[in-house]
């Protein structure tokens, strides 16, 4: 498996600098978060997708009682920092940016937003329907199966 920084850097070299931080990076891949992975660096249609995206989470994190964080975070300052969280990565994060990765290589920009919950990539391209995000946010996360 390539290094998740390598496959990171196949997504969007042309994008601007961020001013983030590194810790920002690490919540958006924590399996406890819900994340929202940006291209509004990149593409400046992208806002009101974003946006809407943010309120229907923010809706059906209410509607379902979820209190978790939601970390919102530019695929260029995700690309920024993933050097900095390499060794850090657990198996699940690694193969999420690798899902990523392999997404944005058949798909481009169009994958985004992207939105992640329980550490998976949860939906893609768009904004879900509230009762889809709903059903997502109370699904479980699959369990590793120990050996």
């Amino acid at each position: 498996m390539l290094k998740p920084s390598a496959l990171l850097s196949w997504l969007i070299p042309c994008c601007a600098t961020s001013s983030s931080d590194p810790s920002t990076l690490k919540a958006l891949l924590d399996k406890n978060n819900i994340g929202i992975l940006s291209a509004a660096c990149c593409d400046t249609t992208a806002g009101p997708k974003d946006e809407a995206l943010k309120a229907s989470v923010r809706q059906a994190m209410e509607n379902t009682g979820d209190r978790r964080a939601v970390v919102v975070e530019t695929i260029t300052s995700a690309q920024q920092h993933m050097r900095a969280l390499e060794a850090q990565a657990d198996l699940g994060q690694k193969l999420l940016i690798q899902n990523v990765v392999t997404l944005f290589q058949a798909n481009g920009l169009s994958i985004f937003p992207l939105l992640i919950i329980n550490g998976r990539i949860a939906f893609y391209g768009g904004v879900p329907t509230l009762a889809l995000i709903e059903q997502r946010l109370q699904r479980q996360p699959m369990k590793v199966l120990e050996s």
